[in-house]
């Protein structure tokens, strides 16, 4: 196992099963760009200025893109941020290329504006070369050169391109003539897919389908309809077929095209702007290509940030996932290398990170309960119990929420950028469960397809295992192939690195409060558990095959367990919680849960090769709750200890998408995935990174994200 460490892809994502996440599916992440200041919207700028900070901090920031503003506007609303004493404004600027670089240089010097992209107007007869040059020379913000499709034709994106430039089109305004016929459009994504450019559209998109808006008359093309277009192109469609696309108004069609066809697109179709951010929600909603109460929580969601103080913490930090819903526990240390001198316990807010022991004097906590956060991790606040989990992290929320807060808390914070994570804890024992029975059920089949799937015990009890707490690493640790006998058809086994490297997609959670003589009752086992994390269970089945009879997994699983840097207390899912499915058999009275409040999670898990999510798995299927898993691994008296960690098993869902491992997901390699490059794939393959991200939506409208966990593939030894 290598140290080396990897935060895992960074560009747009892709999402295979567009309608099964809780919250709003990652093929949107920062494709409405906010444009409410320009008509039809004609939003007042202090209104505009305000929302868009609201919707920054709550999970509409996550589909939302900056706010697009004209030049002469950027002052002003640089004054408006700063007068709330928000974060940076994040914008993009439309301005006209003769005046773009004396602009640009004082907005780059702005500090209340946080330059995105910049929009540029060009006249027939404009120099883009030495336009862009020279905005290139004073931001690092996307260019983007508005063009029409006469210039496109006379071969604009080959300027462009020599520039990194990428392009923009209009497709609608508040006359007729500004809106493209679907010809034209399709020439225009024709030639910017053939010459690989990005572009963003502006105007006329309000729906996800075409549609004749009744007040004008006016035919306004609709952004399904688009990326269908922008799939088919990319897959060399003739132009008529593009066209056709473009003009149809089919809308089950448009949407069972949209659905099988995954993200691709958005890697040419980058954002549009709209002037009302909800009216393209409301679209997709209606379209079925988002969660049914998609709208209804970001509602809920929105009037709890915009009722918190805007000076606070709570609204200059926070980003979506990480606000103070959720407030998850992690050690850093500043700089690259760990050490007893520079390692801490923190928290994190957005994308800071908060010294919990700092954050701790600010809230005005005890002596006693800033002793328990003076620490490089979570193992002396394990020691505690849950009255005091709960007391430190409530004092916490309603500093960080109070007025005036943010500027107290800049002395205790650091970019997430410059810190080095670390394990959250020292892992005391681990335990691996086996808690779907739709993998359960896959495993089964695939291994013994002669027999029943389930065993006969599987339905009476929780089944796992013990594991090895050594081999578990923090997110962004190189995994080794490992190495072990394998079988083969010949009938003796070999010798060798795995041919068959897998995963499990999985939650951890932490205990803590011990009980050294074990029988945690199931009324009490979630006081012992601290909290909730991903957890990615890495699996070499060929060698896991040959030597889990009779005593169950051992080198197959013992090589390597990957855990995020953050740990979410499981407080937070409060509001998240649903029932376990339907017990088909009686549980033994040790396990029965049919008299205690929910005890499931509402938490989405994506699986992703590179940037291409695969598979977006629910944990809410899991048969068994993790106060079952707890309650179990104590019954027979075996002690409980503080950073002991136990992982769900594999989280898989009914359908083929939802399944949380590549043994399922390809069947047991007889049925190989088809990534979006063309190749096909079955298990991991040396230098390959593999991730996992996980939030949970709650009732409050609120969404947690349990943050990331990444690996990359190295060749065996």
């Amino acid at each position: 196992m290598t140290e080396r460490r990897s935060s895992g892809p960074t560009e747009t994502d892709s999402e295979e099963q567009i309608a099964t996440s809780a919250i709003a599916p990652a093929v949107f992440e920062s494709y409405f760009d906010d444009a409410a200041v320009f008509p039809p919207g004609l939003a007042p700028l202090e209104q505009a200025v305000t929302d868009h900070l609201v919707r920054r901090a709550s999970q509409t920031g996550r589909i939302m893109g900056p706010l697009v503003l004209p030049a002469d506007s950027v002052a002003q609303a640089s004054k408006l941020a700063a007068e709330v004493g928000a974060r940076p404004l994040d914008v993009s600027v439309v301005i006209h290329a003769d005046i773009a670089v004396d602009a640009i240089s004082a907005i780059e010097d702005d500090p209340h504006i946080d330059l995105t992209a910049v929009e540029l107007k060009i006249n027939s007869d404009t120099d883009i070369t030495e336009v862009v040059h020279g905005v290139r020379a004073l931001t690092d913000a996307t260019v983007f050169v508005e063009v029409s499709i006469e210039q496109v034709d006379g071969g604009a994106f080959d300027q462009l391109a020599e520039v990194g430039a990428q392009a923009k089109f209009r497709t609608g305004g508040v006359e007729a003539h500004l809106f493209p016929n679907p010809a034209e459009l399709a020439r225009f994504i024709n030639a910017a897919v053939s010459a690989g450019m990005k572009f963003k559209l502006t105007a006329g998109l309000h729906e996800g389908i075409r549609f004749t808006k009744e007040s004008t008359g006016f035919i306004h093309h609709g952004f399904v309809n688009i990326a269908d277009a922008v799939t088919a192109a990319q897959a060399g469609a003739e132009l008529s077929e593009i066209e056709m696309l473009l003009a149809s108004t089919d809308t089950n069609w448009l949407c069972e095209k949209f659905n099988y066809a995954g993200s691709g697109w958005r890697e040419t179709f980058v954002s549009f702007g709209t002037c009302s951010i909800p009216e393209p929600l409301e679209s997709l909603e209606a379209l079925g290509l988002v969660p049914a109460d998609l709208l209804t929580n970001i509602e809920k969601e929105e009037k709890i940030v915009s009722d918190i103080p805007a000076t606070s913490a709570a609204a200059v930090y926070a980003t979506p996932g990480f606000g103070v819903a959720n407030l998850p526990y992690g050690s850093y240390s500043i700089g690259e290398e760990a050490g007893a001198e520079n390692t801490r316990l923190g928290l994190r807010l957005g994308e800071t990170v908060l010294s919990a022991e700092g954050l701790g004097h600010l809230a005005g906590l005890p002596a006693d309960l800033i002793g328990l956060l003076h620490a490089p991790n979570l193992d002396q606040l394990l020691t505690a119990d849950r009255p005091t989990w709960d007391r430190i992290r409530t004092d916490f929320i309603n500093f960080l929420s109070s007025a005036d807060s943010a500027d107290a808390v800049a002395s205790v914070a650091h970019s997430i950028d410059a810190v080095t994570m670390n394990l959250p804890f020292t892992v005391a024992d681990y335990v691996d469960f086996y808690a779907s029975e739709h993998h359960a059920s896959n495993v089964g089949a695939i291994f013994r397809p002669d027999q029943d799937p389930l065993l006969p015990n599987w339905k009476h009890l929780p089944v796992g295992y013990n594991g090895r707490a050594g081999s578990v690493y923090v997110t962004g640790t190189d995994v080794l192939r490992p190495k072990g006998l394998r079988p083969e058809s010949g009938g003796a086994p070999s010798f060798g690195p795995s041919r068959r490297l897998d995963i499990e997609a999985e939650m951890g959670f932490v205990a803590g409060h011990g009980a050294p003589h074990g029988e945690i009752p199931l009324s009490e086992a979630e006081d012992h558990i601290f909290g909730v994390m991903l957890l990615n269970d890495w699996s070499a089945r060929d060698i896991q095959a040959y030597e889990y009879v009779p005593l169950g997994p051992f080198l197959g699983k013992s090589f390597a367990t990957s855990i995020s840097a953050w740990v979410t207390p499981l407080t937070a899912f409060d509001a998240a919680r649903v029932s376990t499915p339907t017990r088909e058999k009686q549980l033994a009275d040790y396990l029965d849960d049919s008299h205690l409040a929910p005890g499931g999670l509402e938490i989405s898990v994506e699986v992703l090769v590179g940037t291409e999510v695969v598979a977006t798995t629910p944990y809410s299927a899991m048969y068994y709750s993790p106060a079952q898993m707890l309650t179990h691994m104590t019954v027979n008296g075996a002690p409980l200890r503080p950073g002991d960690l136990f992982g769900s098993g594999t989280i898989s869902g009914p359908e083929r998408g939802q399944r949380g491992s590549f043994l399922e997901l390809s069947w047991g390699g007889k049925e190989p995935l088809n990534l979006r490059d063309g190749s096909e794939m079955s298990f991991l393959e040396d230098g390959q990174t593999i991730g996992l991200r996980a939030t949970a939506q709650t009732t409050r409208g609120t969404i947690v994200s349990l943050g990331e966990v990444w690996g990359t593939i190295l060749p065996a030894t």
